[in-house]
């Protein structure tokens, strides 16, 4: 058993074991510090898929483009990190095959259903103020949510398909995968 006095300890202690302690408290605070900064500065970008507003649908009347479909995604970026990032690159594949956006130039996209069960017709309006276009800074924190308008849509006649997204930003690449249940190609341009 060890038999000793608090008196008997501390008369052994030195100026160099009492600059020893204050240097091991303080490197363990700094050490908590700094995980903390790099917890906090890490790469953390979130993408979310509004499912209710991702749709394909029969080309716009007045398109020139050759692919009988055209679609509409509707996203959400989330920087989660202290820091700023820039997304540079942004690439869609809808079930594997590439995809490319464009920005919607005539604002409004008015779509009306075609088959309704009373016969009438439902306006569905995208006011597409907010289209994602490249590069896309995001600050430290921030969130961004917009359109992506799909000119060159792949035929299917699918009702769920794997969106995958490709983002390439100042800090590293990231992919996002998602199923996304998109609307059946039952609308047309609205006057």
């Amino acid at each position: 058993m060890l038999n000793f006095s608090l008196e008997e300890l501390f008369s052994n202690i030195t100026i160099t074991d009492i600059t020893a302690l204050i240097g091991c408290i303080t490197g363990c605070v700094s050490l908590a510090i700094n995980l903390r900064k790099l917890w906090t500065e890490r790469f953390s970008l979130k993408i979310h898929f509004f499912r209710k507003d991702n749709l394909y649908f029969e080309k716009l009347k007045y398109s020139s483009c050759i692919t009988e479909l055209q679609g509409l995604l509707h996203v959400r970026f989330e920087n989660r990190s202290s820091l700023p990032l820039t997304i540079h690159t942004i690439l869609i594949f809808i079930d594997g095959s590439k995809v490319s956006f464009k920005k919607f130039n005539n604002p409004p996209l008015k779509l009306t259903t075609i088959f309704k069960p009373d016969g009438g017709e439902r306006w569905i309006e995208y006011s597409m103020e907010k289209q994602i276009s490249e590069p896309l800074r995001l600050e430290a924190y921030d969130a961004y949510d917009g359109y992506l308008f799909l000119p060159h849509y792949p035929s299917t006649s699918k009702t769920s398909q794997v969106v995958r997204m490709r983002l390439e930003t100042t800090k590293r690449k990231k992919t996002r995968f998602s199923k996304i249940h998109l609307l059946k190609p039952i609308y047309e341009y609205g006057k």
